[in-house]
């Protein structure tokens, strides 16, 4: 869907029993990590996520999202495009975030 580029992706801790699917890969430090232009990470407090994303579109319980809508150029041709980031909070820490982009014209 992506047209050769990734498009969205989701990163979540792991209970030390948790058993994931079988056709979901690991991402381990040799095969690179994964590089973000900001420094989101798991582990921070929602404070400081609300540093590098401003404040949240939509808080649900313990989930905040944060959309951002722009128009693009592509091919030269107009695009709305949507950028979304999901952030699951666990005792105030973040436990995933979920990232997917989309674009429509």
């Amino acid at each position: 869907m992506g047209g050769g580029t990734v498009d969205g992706f989701a990163l979540q801790r792991l209970d030390r029993d948790a058993k994931p699917d079988r056709r979901c890969r690991m991402v381990r430090k040799d095969d690179g990590g994964v590089e973000l232009p900001i420094p989101l990470r798991l582990g921070l407090t929602e404070t400081q996520v609300r540093k590098f994303l401003g404040r949240p579109t939509v808080r649900h319980h313990s989930t905040v999202i944060f959309d951002h809508e722009h128009e693009e150029t592509i091919h030269n041709e107009p695009f709305t495009a949507s950028n979304t980031v999901a952030i699951a909070l666990r005792s105030e820490v973040v436990w995933a975030i979920q990232v997917w982009k989309t674009t429509s014209n």
